[in-house]
């Protein structure tokens, strides 16, 4: 069996491991991958088969278990997200433009598939939810902490306010799932086939388009309206929503810059993966999440990036002299 075909089925495997065990970011990561690198290549019947293999599996795995069909038809679509990643990726978009469109195009179908289930996709989260306070109150008894109360508090104000942020929820999942999927697929495609010209950018170019700052002040100036002035269930649904989406996209564009500075620099790969999963791990307990929105914001204006490049440059011809 050829290694390429191989490695197709392990990331498809490993996407449906990660599905058995809830985890939504790898599994909508590794299973569009295999479709979309089959697609790329030209094998359009390979990628179809994968794609009816998922929605297989899908079906199964909910009738089997009696568990709702949401999550799992979520997943099944999730690999035809592949068709798309490899439009993208052979139009030869910049990397942030083409996750963002992939992102798009895969949240309509996970909310598609979510409101033909709505009912059984509340009732799942309403038990989700109910059961990790239940286990927060357990854990804590009469000794809880101030963190583990407010975390407590966290999830019961998510539940009241789901309709407000699912579907922002959503796009932030299905836009790190993307981003990521597609720097696999893109690294892998370069190696493997090196004399065509793919995709412009990796995931340290993961660059929102400037113009969505113009959204970004109106979304503030809708929260403004509907904090003060003129409640309604529909603004609220639109404001917060969008202000949740467009969190995750500056906040990832800000790890991106990370990624990019780390390049630039030329930092040692050992060093390289400990920062990274230092971050990663460390990330919340430190309170870096805002650090990184503000970087991811303001590179509208300041070009971290540029700058991070210069100093590289300034600091390699200190090094030569």
């Amino acid at each position: 069996m050829p290694r390429f075909t191989i490695l197709c089925i392990v990331l498809f495997v490993l996407g449906l491991l990660f599905t058995l065990m809830g985890m939504a970011i790898p599994a909508l990561a590794l299973f569009p991958a295999p479709v979309a690198i089959y697609w790329v290549l030209g094998s359009y019947r390979k990628s179809l088969w994968l794609i009816a293999v998922a929605a297989l599996i899908a079906v199964f795995v909910s009738v089997a278990f009696g568990l709702s069909p949401t999550v799992w038809l979520t997943f099944g679509a999730a690999a035809a997200l592949g068709i798309p990643m490899a439009m993208v990726i052979t139009h030869r978009m910049q990397f942030g433009k083409a996750v963002l469109v992939v992102a798009l195009v895969g949240t309509f179908w996970v909310i598609a598939v979510m409101l033909l289930n709505w009912e059984a996709s509340r009732e799942s989260t309403e038990i989700f939810i109910a059961s990790s306070v239940a286990q927060i109150e357990d854990s804590a008894n009469e000794n809880r902490t101030s963190m583990e109360q407010a975390t407590a508090d966290y999830f019961h104000w998510l539940n009241d306010n789901w309709e407000y942020l699912v579907f922002g929820i959503v796009f932030g999942f299905v836009f790190v799932a993307s981003a990521l999927a597609m720097a696999v697929i893109t690294s892998w495609l370069r190696f493997k086939v090196p004399e065509r010209i793919f995709i412009f950018g990796t995931l340290k170019d993961c660059r929102p388009p400037e113009s969505m700052v113009w959204l970004a002040i109106v979304l503030a100036l809708l929260w403004m309206v509907d904090q003060w002035w003129w409640h309604s269930v529909p603004l609220r649904m639109i404001t917060w929503n969008a202000a949740i989406g467009l969190t995750m996209v500056y906040l990832f564009n800000g790890f991106s810059i990370l990624l990019n500075a780390l390049h630039q620099f030329q930092v040692p790969p050992l060093v390289y993966g400990f920062i990274i999963m230092s971050v990663l791990i460390l990330g919340s307990t430190l309170g870096l999440h805002p650090v990184f929105l503000g970087f991811g914001f303001f590179d509208t204006w300041f070009k971290f990036r540029k700058r991070f490049r210069i100093l590289a440059k300034a600091q390699k011809k200190q090094k030569k002299q």
